[in-house]
């Protein structure tokens, strides 16, 4: 019984070839797709993707790559998150 309310609150892990969707920030798309928990099609529970966008310059524009990982609620990360740069710089917070 537990297990089954655990899914029906937090959703189940995609099985290979199945794509869950999440919210991404305005501009950007997404590098790689989302990996982890999902409920009706929309990342619900704990997972990580990968979105990326252009960032422009003075010098010109360069492609940024940003990594989320922590828990999803309704497409959106929620709670405690960590996203990671392209640069490898680290950034955790709600």
């Amino acid at each position: 019984r537990l297990l089954l309310v655990a899914l029906l609150l937090f959703g189940r892990t995609l099985s290979a070839g199945e794509t869950c969707d999440v919210v991404l920030p305005d501009g950007s798309e997404l590098a790689e797709p989302y990996s982890g928990e999902c409920k009706d099609g929309i990342a619900h529970g704990v997972g990580t993707y990968t979105y990326r966008f252009k960032q422009k310059g003075l010098l010109g524009s360069k492609t940024i790559s940003m990594k989320v990982s922590g828990t999803f609620m309704d497409g959106l990360p929620v709670g405690k998150t960590v996203t990671v740069d392209s640069q490898g710089t680290r950034y955790e917070g709600q």
